[in-house]
Order: C-alpha cells, then sequence, then structure tokens
C-alpha cells in the first residue's frame, strides 16, 4: 500500500505538513460513517482528491497549477482534524455502522473554517486556492439554493467558476465514486 503520509509530505512545504501532524489532521477520519470512516482516512482521503484534481485539470487544461491543485486539495478538509470522537453505543462497544460522531467545538462552517484554520497558521493561499477551498461542496455548501444561487453569481463573476467546480467535481468523484469500490480506487495509485 502507498505510503499516503510519505506522498502528501511530497508535495507540500514544511510548514503546512509539520500543521497537519500537529492537529491530527494524519489520524483522523474522513467521515462519521461514511466515506473512509477510518483513522486516517482525512488525509487518504484528502490525497485522492488531489489525484482526481490533478487528472481533471491536466486533462481540460483548467488555469490552475499543481502547487495549487495539491494545496487545494489536500487542505480542503482541513476542517475535520480532530473533530471526530468515537461513536460509543450504550453497550461500550464503538459503532460499526457509524464508527464517529462529529464533535466540532469551533462551529465556523465547513469550506470557511479550513480557510481561516490556515491563515490564522500563516499558510499562505492565493485567492484561487482560497475560493476552491470555500466553495468545495459546491451546492452542498449551503441548505438554501437562492444562498446558492448567490454565491455561484458571485464566483463566476470573479472568474473561479471552473476551478471551483473542478474541485468539487473532484471530492464528489473521490468520496462518492471512488472510495469503498476497491475495484476503482486501487486504480488511483498505479
Amino acid at each position: 500500500m502507498v505510503d499516503i503520509k510519505q506522498k502528501i509530505k511530497e508535495v507540500l512545504d514544511d510548514k503546512t505538513f509539520t500543521y497537519l501532524e500537529r492537529i491530527g489532521y494524519f489520524t483522523s477520519p474522513a467521515s462519521a460513517g461514511r466515506h473512509l470512516a477510518i483513522n486516517g482516512g482525512l488525509a487518504l482521503h484528502s490525497y485522492n482528491v488531489y489525484i482526481v484534481l490533478l487528472d481533471i485539470v491536466h486533462k481540460y487544461n483548467i488555469d490552475i497549477t499543481d502547487k495549487e491543485v495539491a494545496s487545494i486539495a489536500l487542505l480542503h478538509d482541513v476542517c475535520k482534524s480532530n473533530c471526530y470522537i468515537d461513536n460509543v453505543l450504550t453497550s461500550g462497544k464503538v459503532s460499526e455502522a457509524k464508527p464517529y460522531k462529529f464533535n466540532d467545538t469551533l462551529p465556523l462552517g465547513h469550506g470557511d473554517k479550513s480557510v481561516i484554520m490556515l491563515l490564522q497558521e500563516g499558510i499562505e493561499l492565493t485567492d484561487k486556492e482560497m475560493m476552491c477551498i470555500r466553495y468545495h461542496m459546491g451546492d452542498y455548501t449551503y441548505t438554501d439554493m437562492s444562498q446558492w444561487d448567490f454565491a455561484k453569481n458571485l464566483i463566476t463573476k470573479a472568474g473561479y467558476w471552473e476551478v471551483v467546480m473542478a474541485t468539487h467535481l473532484a471530492d464528489m468523484m473521490a468520496s462518492q465514486v471512488l472510495e469503498g469500490k476497491e475495484e476503482l480506487y486501487s486504480k488511483l495509485y498505479i
């Protein structure tokens, strides 16, 4: 199996990598009970998004550097670091169906919180990186579609629609299509 931590270290700068180690990024799950609800799932999911986003960007000649792709994909869910606790049932056992509970002690939103955390740490992000991380959930960003329609217009006017949608697609492909399907998932690392 590929050493995901080493692969991530190869594409991020030392400051960012050290920050991820410190906040529990490499041991956190990606979700409570859906995709990669396992120890280390967050790093693995983020790396999967990186591989898919690189492919999309190169295939469709999207205006973004490989360095920006790495920052966006590997940092889009940094807000999930250390936000999950074991879902212990009344029997005292951890639930197999949903092994974790989301326990966010600083609920600032999803993409918003990731951007805030990174900037607070002094990690520099381009406008493109901030937009993609902030809106990587696409129309799932808001529960009210009128809010998404408003944001979509702003993203488009600012010139980031294509790269934001590529990021959203990569996140969805990784979490909803590839992860959990071993026959597809193993092809990411060949």
